[in-house]
């Protein structure tokens, strides 16, 4: 019987832990890492894309230009950083729980020169 519960215990977390992770990965691809169907949600697919992003194109050194033609405006940009939002969370209100972000650091000649990503959880 205590064997049945702990199991009853664990499925919860189990499913929270897992839904937060991709299913699956996915090629880079500009059309559907630009391709936003809710203005309030980044790309649906970026997620999935990121690991292949980050594995295959070399993105330190390269002209803020040349960023923006491979990956479309950051959706946000405050001096030297630039902004892609990879995924959001709301909880109940109107209010983000989880976000994950790819920010992108240039000098003062517009070339890349570190790349991260970054995730907050409410209550963190």
């Amino acid at each position: 019987m205590k064997f049945k519960i702990y199991y009853l215990l664990l499925l919860p977390i189990l499913w929270v832990s897992c839904s937060r992770m991709p299913r699956r990965h996915e090629k880079f691809n500009k059309t559907e890492w630009t391709q936003k169907d809710d203005s309030a949600f980044p790309p649906p697919y970026r997620d999935l894309m990121l690991n292949d992003l980050l594995k295959n194109y070399q993105l330190i050194g390269l002209h803020f230009s040349e960023i923006v033609e491979l990956l479309g405006n950051p959706d946000s940009k405050e001096d030297s950083v630039a902004t892609y939002c990879i995924a959001i969370e709301y909880g109940g209100d109107t209010d983000p729980v989880y976000e994950k972000s790819l920010n992108l650091i240039s000098d003062k000649d517009s070339i890349i020169r570190s790349v991260n990503t970054k995730i907050w959880n409410k209550g963190d």
